[in-house]
């Protein structure tokens, strides 16, 4: 900010006391002139966020204010609703069956004559059901034994891969769900146990977290 000149009335052999008064008046203006500017423009912001509404923006009409015109309705098409004839159709991949069941009808729709014989290309029909899960308990036994020439006793040890008392299956679903699909430590939890039945503290998914994230380290590093 260009400094206040001094008034022509005044003597240029001001007092020291007196110029630094003046420096700090003129500080002060530069601080609320700045003050001023942002302030200004958060003004500016907020008027036009208050002014957004469903037809100029992505917001839902129920966001509306009541006195918000609705958008004028878009011109038709002259199509009917739903799939445009020649659109690609769109249906359920097959899957490779576990089980078949064979069905035939036993009389004929029109006359119930009875019907036998068989079909060379019959309809498919899937039911998709979600597989039965239990869990998998490897159960380590840790014997511990005596040596007969000094009588020190040796536990064998765990394995390293076993010391979390979790597999690496289940660290990684507790991994994604709580990364990919942002659940909580609660929410994983407690999915955990309704659907595979296994008992997973939020303490526990904390630390299976971390052991992924130091699993997947030196993969981050090097991307």
């Amino acid at each position: 900010m260009t400094p206040i000149p001094q008034p022509p009335e005044l003597p240029s052999d001001l007092p020291p006391q007196v110029v630094a008064y003046i420096r700090i008046l003129e500080a002060t203006i530069a601080e609320l002139t700045a003050q001023v500017t942002g302030l200004t423009t958060r003004v500016a912001e907020l008027e036009a966020r208050l002014n957004q509404n469903s037809t100029n923006s992505s917001k839902p009409p129920s966001s509306d204010a009541p006195h918000t015109k609705p958008a004028p309705p878009k011109p038709s098409s002259g199509k009917r609703r739903g799939g445009q004839p020649g659109h690609p159709k769109a249906e359920r991949t097959l899957l490779p069956p576990d089980e078949i069941r064979t069905l035939k009808p036993a009389t004929c729709r029109g006359c119930a004559h009875p019907l036998t014989g068989d079909d060379s290309n019959p309809a498919v029909h899937q039911v998709h059901e979600v597989p039965v899960v239990t869990p998998h308990v490897t159960e380590y036994r840790c014997h511990r034994l005596r040596c007969p020439h000094c009588g020190t006793t040796t536990v064998a040890a765990v394995p390293a891969e076993a010391a979390t008392g979790y597999g690496p299956r289940a660290q990684a679903v507790a991994a994604l769900l709580t990364g990919s699909c942002r659940l909580g430590k609660r929410g994983t939890s407690q999915l955990f146990a309704d659907l595979f039945g296994l008992p997973l503290s939020p303490a526990m998914v904390c630390k299976l977290q971390h052991r992924t994230a130091e699993a997947l380290k030196p993969v981050a590093e090097e991307a």
